[in-house]
């Protein structure tokens, strides 16, 4: 349901190409070729790259996933301390995430700006902003902003060029619920001085093949993009709305990006924010995320497996069900195995349910608590072999399963008791889970463990 992000491995043969790409794009903008090649050359674009296109301005994204001396880079690269202090409170708050750094070229040229991928809902987002003295005074704003957004995608640290002002920036997906003229992807809020910027920032997603026709300032500039690219990529339109006008417009081309060695053909950054939400048990607000997802790309089979399991655990069978047909109708040619898996699990947990709620057992109990586990629901598990235990307490592996979920949310006394009875009640029972309660006891430390297969 989750999914990982993991750095792929480095392709030098990339980033030396990307590099000499990046050489050829200057040179639309007459950059120095000197000052640009010394600055992007301490970059690694194995992993990643993402050109910007401005009016003005060419802005290059790289270094992603680089942590060995990566800080010593920034400072080489013009970086000022306050930003670079920032930035590393952040990944010290969120550490494990994808960062990069975007360089800014031009007529009008920025400070670098420092990224984390962070994707974490907003109340530990929060918590950090709280921390930053140019931030604090906006979190009230800001959250009247927000809207049904759950998950805060991304973090810029930057400065204005102008007041020398540290500036944060906050990336969320846009509710497709609040139809308009235009219907973005991701809306990003300029946090400033204690205010937040009045007018967000939106990224709409652009067809490829339209790339030159996006707005009449970048057109030269695109046309000359596409013919040095020569294929087809990902690409945002930035812009921002004054009296309904767009302003300040950037074309940004994701020009590589490989931080997931396994990637949906179809996700998207709903179904990530979905994915977030269902991990933190928030049913309700998954839902609403993976419908964006669907209204975004009717194909995303992931989104409706996880939709349909959101479905399962808030009691909507049909649509749970209706949800994982049409995901196996999308994913024939696809990972055909993990999606199918997926929804016969979905389609276990339903099956369970509705016995459970006409003639519950201790054993259908256990059952979907082995499920619930293994997709990492711990609390919901709990519940389930509470239960088996209550309408068995002679039941030991209900006992045993319930002293794993405890030992998962860190209740070791009561999992050792749980273990302590399962083995009272089954000499074949496997002490794992009671040795493990007994070192979470002594050592106050959380070790996960698997429930006792059927």
């Amino acid at each position: 349901m989750n999914q990982t992000i993991r750095s792929g491995s480095p392709d030098l043969n990339v980033d030396a190409q990307i590099k000499r790409e990046a050489m050829e794009l200057a040179r639309i903008y007459a950059i120095d070729q000197d000052a640009f090649k010394s600055a992007v050359n301490q970059l690694d674009f194995a992993r990643y790259a993402e050109y910007v296109i401005g009016a003005e301005n060419f802005e290059i994204i790289g270094g992603v996933g680089q942590d060995a001396g990566w800080a010593g880079i920034a400072r080489r690269l013009g970086v000022p301390e306050e930003i670079l202090d920032r930035f590393e409170r952040c990944a010290a708050r969120f550490p494990g995430k994808m960062a990069g750094v975007k360089l800014c070229f031009g007529q009008a040229a920025d400070h670098p700006t420092l990224y984390l991928d962070v994707v974490e809902p907003w109340d530990a987002v929060f918590s950090f902003l709280e921390t930053l003295p140019e931030t604090k005074e906006t979190l009230p704003a800001l959250r009247e902003h927000l809207r049904r957004s759950g998950v805060c995608m991304l973090l810029a640290f930057s400065m204005d060029r102008h007041s020398k002002q540290v500036v944060v920036k906050t990336y969320h997906a846009y509710d497709r619920a609040n139809r308009g003229a235009d219907v973005p992807l991701i809306v990003s809020y300029r946090l400033q001085d204690g205010k937040v910027r009045a007018q967000p920032k939106y990224y709409s997603p652009i067809q490829w093949q339209n790339i030159e026709n996006v707005d009449t300032r970048l057109n030269p500039a695109a046309a000359e993009v596409a013919r040095i690219l020569g294929r087809p990529y990902q690409a945002l339109h930035g812009y921002h709305l004054t009296d309904d006008q767009i302003q300040d417009s950037k074309i940004y081309i994701f020009r590589r990006d490989v931080r997931s060695l396994w990637r949906p053909r179809h996700d998207s950054i709903y179904t990530s924010e979905g994915n977030v939400l269902l991990c933190l048990r928030r049913f309700d607000h998954a839902i609403h995320a993976y419908t964006n997802a669907i209204d975004y790309d009717a194909r995303d089979y992931i989104a409706y497996i996880n939709r349909g399991f959101c479905h399962a655990l808030t009691g909507d069978y049909d649509a749970s069900l209706n949800d994982t047909h049409i995901a196996r109708a999308l994913e024939p040619n696809m990972n055909y195995r993990l999606a199918s898996e997926t929804c016969d699990t979905v389609e276990q947990i339903v099956n369970l349910s509705k016995l459970i709620d006409t003639a519950p057992t201790a054993l259908l109990h256990n059952q979907r608590g082995i499920i619930l586990f293994s997709k990492g629901l711990f609390p919901d598990a709990k519940k389930d072999f509470e239960a088996a235990v209550a309408f068995d307490p002679s039941f030991a592996e209900a006992h045993n399963n319930l002293g794993a979920a405890l030992i998962n949310l860190g209740c070791f006394s009561e999992a050792f008791d749980c273990c302590g009875r399962a083995i009272g009640l089954d000499d074949n029972t496997d002490t794992a889970n009671y040795l493990l309660a007994l070192n979470g006891l002594r050592d106050d430390q959380q070790v996960p463990v698997s429930p006792a297969e059927m």
